[in-house]
């Protein structure tokens, strides 16, 4: 998708018309979650704090760690340069990126112009043939386990992943089905449930179909929750007993929820994507 050919933001697509959305028909998995996370109201909030007429300057505009409630001005000093000042003590601007999961603060007022917008973990799994290249995978070695695993955080928040010690001397299929064993008692130990490539056929009519109910619900006047099911849901069946007020509530209420579960978009398959 060019920029020529996406809409910006001077003023809303025309939810009632899906030509409005044409220029999506071809976009990738990082346009899909930006339409998303640009029409999020708490998001155009952060960037308009950090880059609009109102933003942070000076000093205001650094992130500092607080102080934790029995700790002194020096034991604080102490534990920022042990911990290195430079990495905790970054911009508001970059703080809030991480929140979001973006490499920046881009405006919501525009369509994204690359596929580099969103940070995204390294493929897994991946080999690592000398212990150097830790460095240059992990930003925190937290632990190093008995048996050679190194437990480590990336560059994606709460993205937790072990490193273990193979000896290509041995049988392989040996040692691939104990390490199986050992990141099953890990995940039990954790309570983590792993999450699965999500399937995509038919998502994209979706998407532009929530993208539609969210700018519709943005509109002045307001589309109502009866507009929107009469002109975006199917003909009312004799299955479908409930009124369009309700259905439109729950196009809303769909909506909202892949609006704010926009990084899940990521995790579809760009192949499989289709209308």
């Amino acid at each position: 998708m060019s920029k020529s050919s996406a809409i910006g933001w001077n003023e809303l697509p025309d939810w009632k018309d899906e030509t409005h959305y044409s220029f999506l028909d071809n976009a990738s998995l990082q346009e899909w979650a930006w339409e998303f996370l640009r029409r999020n109201p708490e998001y155009r909030a952060d960037y308009e704090k950090y880059y609009g007429a109102d933003k942070h300057t000076g000093d205001q505009n650094i992130y500092k760690p607080p102080k934790t409630p029995d700790e002194s001005e020096r034991e604080y000093v102490v534990r920022m340069v042990h911990q290195g000042t430079e990495y905790y003590i970054i911009r508001f601007a970059e703080q809030c990126a991480r929140k979001w999961g973006l490499r920046a603060m881009f405006s919501p007022y525009e369509p994204i112009v690359d596929n580099n917008v969103f940070e995204i973990s390294r493929s897994l799994p991946l080999i690592i043939n000398e212990f150097c290249q830790l460095d240059e995978y992990f930003e925190e070695i937290d632990c190093v386990g008995g048996n050679g695993e190194i437990i480590g955080t990336t560059s994606v928040p709460l993205s937790a992943v072990i490193v273990t010690v193979f000896d290509i001397s041995r049988p392989v299929d040996d040692q691939l089905s104990n390490i199986r064993r050992k990141l099953l008692a890990i995940q039990a130990e954790k309570n983590i449930t792993p999450f699965k490539e999500q399937q995509t056929s038919g998502q994209m009519a979706k998407w532009k179909l929530y993208l539609r109910v969210l700018d519709a619900r943005r509109s002045v006047p307001v589309a109502k929750h009866k507009d929107i099911s009469e002109l975006l849901g199917p003909k009312k069946s004799s299955k479908d007993n409930g009124s369009h007020e309700a259905r439109g509530q729950k196009f809303y209420d769909a909506a909202c929820k892949s609006m704010l579960n926009y990084r899940k978009i990521l995790r579809h398959s760009p192949l499989k994507v289709s209308q």
